[in-house]
């Protein structure tokens, strides 16, 4: 049981080493248990396709890996100015689940 307790996280990491090699567009922190996705823009007309766009591309790199996302334990957050009024966020859809904004 020990074993594979250490192993996990190990091979986690070296499966998910090319994640920023397939994605376009996006800023991404890779921390050893956790993955932030930073996709910017000034323009919220701008920003829900270019989320979309990223969102396809993470449903294709975790399908080509035999990889699932635990949709429970992801979450959205809008960071901005106080210069956008009003706040309007962004629909962030993963596999067809709706990812919760914290």
């Amino acid at each position: 049981m020990l074993q594979g307790l250490i192993l996990e996280p190990g091979l986690f990491l070296w499966h998910r080493n090319d994640l920023p090699l397939n994605m376009q567009v996006v800023k991404m922190v890779l921390l050893p248990d956790d993955t932030n996705i930073l996709v910017i823009d000034k323009d919220m007309d701008v920003l829900q396709p270019k989320w979309n766009r990223v969102i396809k591309q993470l449903e294709i790199w975790f399908q080509n890996n035999n990889l699932l996302i635990n949709n429970k334990k992801t979450m959205a957050k809008l960071f901005h100015s106080n210069k956008i009024s009003p706040l309007v966020r962004i629909h962030v859809v993963f596999n067809n689940s709706e990812i919760a904004y914290t």
